[in-house]
């Protein structure tokens, strides 16, 4: 069996770097273009103009728009997923601490910034029409909502606690957020994601005043 060469695998590993990194770009690009030109207006033009990119390469990642696209949703989502779990990862064990990690996260800056937001309503705008959009979004979805349930449900286990429906208050919940990115994409200076913050401990402290009112 031929040795490979430290050289080898060396250059070998710079090239699988390289790829991942021009791959992010044009992932990144493509969240650019959406956010300027809208989903439908988004080409393989648009994004290898942003990128700085030739056609050669973004066909050498992605082979077509619609792979493009796909990619750049699932790279979204993965994003916010990781994004949140850090957060839990980094609170108190305490259900209390965790619950307000994960509702906070969703408002720091990078997650909730313009561009991004405009993102994702753009893909929102469309998972009725494509089964793929709407899978990956759920599988997230689902995982999210267990962990706000399975939170709620620990807040909910001191015995002068008032009982709390998982099911309705993870919905209303969700809702409530997706509510204030809306207000935040189209209002900024009315809906800071500092106010947003606010709004949502508001909300926890009024479910859950024993464990939240004190934060707000």
């Amino acid at each position: 069996m031929a040795i490979k060469s430290a050289s080898s695998i060396t250059n070998r590993r710079d090239r699988t770097t390289g790829n991942e990194a021009m791959r992010l770009q044009l992932i990144e690009a493509t969240i650019e273009s959406i956010a300027i030109y809208g989903f439908n207006k988004t080409t393989l033009n648009t994004v290898t103009q942003i990128a700085n990119l030739s056609h050669g390469v973004v066909n050498f990642h992605f082979k077509s728009k619609n792979l493009l696209l796909l990619e750049t949703m699932k790279f979204l989502v993965e994003e916010h997923l990781n994004h949140w779990l850090t957060g839990l990862d980094k609170a108190a064990d305490s259900a209390e601490a965790r619950l307000k990690a994960l509702v906070t996260t969703d408002f720091d800056e990078h997650i909730a910034s313009p561009k991004r937001l405009a993102v994702w309503f753009a893909y929102w705008g469309e998972v009725n029409n494509r089964p793929a959009y709407r899978e990956i979004a759920d599988s997230k979805d689902r995982q999210r909502r267990n962990v706000i349930k399975s939170l709620c449900r620990e807040l909910t286990q001191c015995s002068d606690c008032e009982p709390v429906d998982t099911e309705v208050f993870s919905t209303n919940l969700e809702a409530i957020i997706d509510g204030l990115w809306l207000q935040i994409l189209l209002a900024p200076n009315e809906m800071t994601t500092r106010k947003a913050k606010s709004n949502c401990l508001s909300f926890l402290a009024s479910t859950f005043p024993k464990h939240f009112q004190k934060n707000i």
